[in-house]
């Protein structure tokens, strides 16, 4: 039980802790490792280090019988070099003993205090090293010779002798050093070769936990690799296929992992895309058939393809409302193209047809149709056609373009939509006493910014934007026809009154006609009273420079006589008034005549007028004559 519920935990993990498990075992053992391997290095170098001291004491125990040989002989030069062997062996002793640091190949290194079978080894050396050393110290500082008191009794007398003799403490010192060097040297051997065996015990163990280390890496690996194919590989195998499966169309797979790691949550999101993806399936083959109320919730905000899916829908929904929209539209605008063309009896029955088909279509309460009408300069609406209650109404209606919704729709030419009316707006009503229409809908009848009129729906129901359009299309059609249907009248009217001037024009040339052969005839005469009228005033003008002439020679003559009456004095005051008489009476016949000639060039100016203008009377009637 406990080991299942071990591996039931195991399984749980994710792949990421389980990994940091694995790493964790690994850096553990690993640091088992190094810290071992590092203990076993250090005692490994502790232990050559003490080795390196035991044999620099098997040298320096090699050294101390010839030093201390030639020192006792009296060879003061290795005095020194005795005194630094001493201190140097007994430093390496005491560096085995308590540890510390010696310098090898420049370099200072640790020295670890000996342990077991090498410790007794030490202890017996410093035994024998303590009374060696005193005697090797003795050789050293004692003299050659001492100074010999020796004592004489003689006849009561003691005499005394001073001699140098040899020193034998020093001779007793210097044997023992002799007899215990070997000894010694031995000892440090030993000592070196019981060092040996710690360095190769150390090796030796250090080299088994490695590979016990070894043996721990390969079981480790072998069971990550065991669990990496059972719990990654296969299930990674598995999940392949699954993908394959469903990138092939097959949403029906299904994995089902025990574990709870990443690949077990990928297994599950690859379920989870398989079921989504057998819904979209299901939501794309319902919208394919015109289902557009099929709904596909999404997991989550992120749930791209849902959401795609979801506007795909939307979008293929609003195209069909679109597509309904525009044959709705098509249709009326089809049906009403047929109405416009037909041909009515009058322009009321026209505005009718236009009115009860429009209501029918679009399934309202009532609407008029008025015109746009002009007279004296004034502007006005007359109601042409109604339709209410699902009847015609034949009212009589007159709106100035004063004030007034519809005189602002067709003022402003544009389209007012209302969704509350305001209140009395409503005249014509059901005599049921149902509430009246609040929706309004007023529609200026322009084609190309003329206005003809405008059409006023109300309803119930809201209309809506596409009914507008359609209504505003129909709007704009009717008042082509409009225009159409006044351009044919005013065609009418003017073909009327081209007609009627034709045969007026016709009686005008007939008439002109005669009217030109009384002139011609007007022409002879004038034209003979105008050679008359030239002879006589030639006649005149000779007459009246032959009078000029006489009058002349006359007043010049009279002139001259009267001067000479003068001159000469002779003449009596009678005769002079007689010739003042004279002279005056021929100027006035010469003032008369000149008036007279004055009075007939104006009488022949005057002709000469009258003429010229029934030459271009004659001239303009030949003219309408022909164009005529």
């Amino acid at each position: 039980m406990a080991k299942e519920n071990l591996i039931t935990r195991i399984q749980s993990l994710n792949l990421q802790v389980k990994l940091l498990i694995f790493l964790g075992i690994v850096l553990v053992l690993s640091i088992i490792n190094y810290a071992l391997v590092n203990y076993e290095e250090v005692n490994l170098a502790n232990s050559t280090s003490g080795i390196e001291v035991a044999q620099r004491n098997e040298v320096i125990a090699q050294k101390f019988g010839f030093l201390a040989f030639s020192v006792f002989q009296g060879n003061e030069s290795y005095k020194k070099e005795l005194e630094i062997a001493i201190n140097e062996h007994q430093y390496n002793l005491d560096l085995l003993e308590n540890g510390g640091t010696v310098e090898i190949l420049n370099k200072r290194v640790p020295v670890s205090p000996v342990t077991g079978k090498t410790r007794s080894k030490l202890n017996e050396i410093k035994q024998l090293w303590g009374t060696y050393r005193e005697n090797l110290l003795a050789v050293l500082t004692q003299s050659t010779e001492v100074t010999q008191i020796d004592s004489v009794l003689a006849a009561g007398q003691v005499t005394y002798t001073v001699k140098r003799v040899p020193n034998q403490a020093r001779r007793q010192a210097m044997a023992f050093v002799q007899d215990n060097t070997i000894s010694l040297f031995t000892q440090n051997s030993e000592l070196g070769d019981l060092l040996w065996e710690d360095f190769y015990t150390i090796k030796n163990r250090n080299s088994t936990q490695i590979a016990l280390i070894f043996l721990g890496y390969i079981s480790l690996f072998v069971f990550v690799y065991w669990q990496f194919s059972v719990n990654v590989v296969v299930p990674i195998r598995k999940i392949a296929k699954a993908i394959r499966s469903i990138a092939s169309g097959d949403f029906s797979v299904r994995l089902h992992f025990k574990q709870k790691d990443e690949l077990g949550i990928l297994a599950e999101d690859i379920n989870g895309l398989s079921d989504s993806l057998r819904k979209a399936t299901e939501f794309a083959t319902a919208i394919g058939n015109h289902e557009f109320d099929v709904e596909l919730k999404a997991k989550n905000e992120q749930d791209k393809l849902v959401v795609a899916l979801t506007r795909m829908r939307d979008s293929l929904k609003t195209i069909d409302d679109e597509s309904e929209k525009r044959t709705w539209a098509n249709t009326g605008i089809a049906l009403f193209n047929d109405i416009l063309r037909k041909q009515y009896p009058s322009f009321e029955e026209f505005a009718y047809a236009i009115t009860y088909n429009l209501v029918q279509y679009l399934n309202v309460n009532q609407m008029g149709f008025y015109s746009l009408f002009e007279e004296r300069g004034k502007k006005y609406l007359k109601l042409e056609a109604c339709y209410a209650y699902d009847r015609r109404r034949f009212e009589e209606e007159i709106i100035d373009l004063e004030d007034g919704l519809l005189a602002q729709a067709v003022l402003e030419k544009a389209v007012i939509n209302l969704t509350e009316v305001p209140e009395n707006y409503i005249r014509i009503t059901s005599g049921l006493g149902d509430a009246p229409p609040r929706n309004l809908l007023i529609v200026p009848l322009m084609d190309q910014k003329e206005i003809y009129g405008a059409i006023e729906i109300a309803s119930f129901q809201k209309l809506k934007d596409y009914e507008i359009e359609f209504v505003k299309k129909i709007a704009e059609s009717t008042a082509t026809t409009i225009a159409a249907i006044r351009i044919n009248q005013e065609t009418e009217r003017l073909y009327k009154e081209a007609t009627e001037y034709a045969q007026r024009m016709q009686a005008q040339e007939e008439e002109m006609r005669q009217n030109v052969e009384e002139l011609a005839s007007t022409q002879e005469v004038l034209q003979r009273r105008e050679k008359e009228t030239a002879e006589a005033y030639q006649k005149l003008a000779e007459e009246y420079e032959r009078k000029m002439a006489e009058m002349t020679s006359k007043e010049r003559m009279l002139s001259e006589q009267k001067s000479q009456l003068q001159a000469s004095l002779d003449i009596s005051q009678e005769n002079y008034k007689k010739l003042e008489k004279q002279y005056e009476e021929v100027r006035a016949a010469f003032e008369k005549l000149k008036n007279k000639e004055a009075s007939m060039a104006f009488a022949i100016q005057e002709k000469d007028k009258e003429i010229i203008t029934l030459r271009k009377t004659v001239d303009e009637l030949r003219k309408g004559g022909t164009t005529g």
